[in-house]
């Protein structure tokens, strides 16, 4: 339960509750490694498998506007990208769709990486 400490505190700050005022969140977290992904064919444990976490909705509507990073274009979704270090990818799309992305990797004990590349 140690490994999940960061991804409660992460929750804990997505939570209005933390905040002012107590506004519900919507939207959808999903949680998988990618499908027919060869790096978890043993299974999410092994030292390849990299789970992948995503918010849609207005928890990565609230990643995005939190994070200090400057919003840049990326060209491969046409989206606003910020970064918030350890993995943690956030974007704005013109459609105004949010997305927030990072990974856990249990060889690395941490936080990573989970975008898959274009």
């Amino acid at each position: 339960m140690l490994r999940f400490r960061h991804l409660a505190l992460i929750f804990l700050f997505l939570s209005p509750a933390a905040a002012a005022d107590e506004v519900p969140l919507e939207g959808e977290a999903l949680l998988g490694a990618f499908v027919g992904d060869p790096d978890c064919a043993d299974g999410v444990k092994s030292d390849t498998c990299i789970l992948s976490f995503q918010l849609r909705g207005k928890p990565a509507k609230l990643l995005f506007d939190g994070l200090r990073d400057e919003a840049q274009k990326e060209e491969c979704t046409g989206s606003m990208e910020k970064s918030g270090g350890n993995g943690l990818f956030c974007h704005a799309y013109e459609d105004g769709t949010y997305l927030g992305e990072f990974g856990y990797s249990f060889k690395e004990d941490a936080f990573t990486f989970s975008a898959e590349d274009c």
